[in-house]
């Protein structure tokens, strides 16, 4: 059984050789080079030869431009303009024993989109979540392509275009999503898509094409570098400078509450400055359309200096315990006399 199966495979083959098909595996065809990916409206050429003498004629078949039968050792495959998404090339040779081999050339064309563009809401409110777009326009193939989303110089998301069967993967507009919870660290900070074909498993590289950079816009409540309690003791010139500025967007505004014993005009800007300060709390609030944050700042008496003040008392104190001890006494111009008994002083 074995032996019949055998031998009906090579009637069968030789039957195909001589009615003009071909076996790829023994074709000694070579294409340079040997797959193409060419861009739409572009110029394409592949050169075609053999490894063998026993050609007598060779060309291309293809859908759009083909190249006659010619009896030569190579032939060129030369369209001045791929401007057909389904294009067929194929190459052939004609042995001199009538038999032919056919040979096709593996094509991919592809087109970078017009524009990458994102879309989104703006301003956004911290800590909620907010939908991004970015619309990849007028490209092909969308099964050959990959959206890359990045924040700063992170990448944070990729996506394959999606593509269902309809109409032809070729010069769409597909967008990508991605879904952000933004917080005060996020402000100012960039997004950026990008569109990518994958074709690096074949070993063809096309620079990505990129879109704008978002700048993002985030709302949040005023917050301070330092938001303990603030002590502070007010030096004896009673001079002092309190700095209440808070990061926030919208920008903040202040209001100041300050000790009933101040006399002070506090106005509304972020650093107070007092001259003759009152000890109390002093309480600021940093508020915008967000919600608001306050800092408060306690004024205590600076530590006198006793080493002073022993000096201004000590020095009169002592004279008066030195005169107790040596008792009263009269100064006269024969001398100094003590009223202690018997005492005198020259």
């Amino acid at each position: 059984m074995g032996q019949k199966v055998l031998w009906l495979f090579v009637v069968w083959s030789c039957f195909f050789l001589f009615k003009g098909q071909s076996v790829k595996a023994g074709c000694p065809i070579v294409m340079t080079p040997s797959r193409v990916v060419v861009k739409y409206g572009d110029p394409l050429t592949v050169n075609c030869s053999s490894t063998i003498d026993q050609v007598e004629s060779l060309g291309w078949e293809s859908n759009v431009k083909g190249t006659p039968a010619t009896n030569a050792h190579h032939v060129l495959l030369n369209i001045e303009k791929v401007d057909e998404w389904e294009l067929e090339s194929e190459c052939f040779f004609n042995f001199k024993n009538g038999s032919q081999c056919i040979e096709q050339l593996p094509i991919i064309i592809y087109k970078p989109p017009d524009s990458v563009s994102i879309v989104a809401d703006k301003p956004m409110e911290e800590l909620k979540e907010y939908t991004l777009q970015c619309i990849v326009s007028n490209v092909g193939p969308l099964y050959k392509m990959t959206v890359i989303w990045y924040k700063g110089d992170t990448k944070i998301e990729q996506q394959k275009l999606a593509y269902t069967a309809g109409p032809p993967p070729y010069n769409q507009t597909q967008s990508s999503f991605i879904k952000l919870t933004l917080d005060k660290h996020d402000h100012g900070r960039k997004i950026v898509c990008e569109a990518k074909f994958d074709f690096e498993e074949i070993g063809f590289n096309i620079p990505p094409v990129r879109s704008a950079p978002l700048d993002l816009q985030v709302l949040y409540r005023p917050i301070f570098e330092e938001t303990k309690v603030e002590m502070i003791e007010v030096p004896p010139n009673g001079e002092i400078i309190l700095n209440c500025t808070a990061q926030g967007n919208p920008m903040p505004n202040y209001f100041w509450q300050v000790p009933q014993a101040s006399e002070q005009a506090v106005g509304h800007q972020p650093v107070l400055r007092l001259q003759g300060a009152s000890t109390g709390t002093y309480n600021c609030t940093a508020s915008n359309s967000q919600g608001f944050s306050t800092k408060q700042f306690i004024l205590t008496d600076a530590p006198r200096d006793y080493t002073v003040l022993a000096a201004v008392v000590g020095v009169p104190a002592a004279l008066g315990v030195l005169l107790l001890l040596s008792g009263p006494f009269i100064v006269t111009k024969e001398g100094t006399f003590s009223l202690g008994k018997g005492s005198q002083v020259i």
